[in-house]
């Protein structure tokens, strides 16, 4: 390998890494705005979802905030998202677990208490799911998100339906 090969794939090894480093702190950060909103809501109500708070809370300059996040909103759908990918985690779960061919066809209906019970036991076991459900409802954006998130749960729950 020449010199100049050999600088330009040191270089790329180097930014690589910088790279890598920056994604690594940027999800931190995105994780650090994002706890101290949940928290914030929990408080206060999405109401009470300001971005001065927020970055106080987090311990970010506003800019920082801005840099991440553009707006209030955002952070509203930011946490709708990771709720609903968490929601949509313990459902796939429970159905894995409760799908069973052993199962005798007459007991397959009484598992859906029991799926229904596991999935509401995750709702209240979560703060803020009150206030995200009410939020999915009031913007147009939020209530899109709602409705794609529901046709891939029922989508999920189909080969649930089948084998009962």
């Amino acid at each position: 390998m020449n010199d100049v090969n050999q600088q330009e794939t040191e270089s790329e090894d180097r930014l690589n890494v910088r790279s890598a480093g920056l994604l690594n702190r940027s999800r931190e950060r995105i994780e650090q705005i994002l706890a101290a909103a949940e928290a914030l809501v929990i408080e206060t109500g999405m109401e009470g979802l300001k971005m001065r708070e927020l970055a106080r809370r987090a311990g970010l300059p506003i800019a920082s905030l801005y840099h991440y996040f553009p707006s209030s909103s955002s952070i509203v759908r930011a946490i709708a998202i990771r709720y609903l990918d968490s929601l949509r985690t313990v459902l796939a779960a429970e159905l894995e677990d409760i799908i069973n061919p052993a199962t005798p066809v007459e007991e397959r209906p009484w598992t859906a208490d029991r799926l229904a019970r596991n999935v509401l036991d995750y709702l209240l076991r979560t703060p803020a799911s009150a206030m995200i459900w009410d939020s999915l409802r009031s913007s147009p954006d939020l209530r899109q998100l709602d409705m794609e998130d529901t046709a891939q749960n029922a989508r999920a729950l189909e080969p649930y339906l089948r084998w009962v």
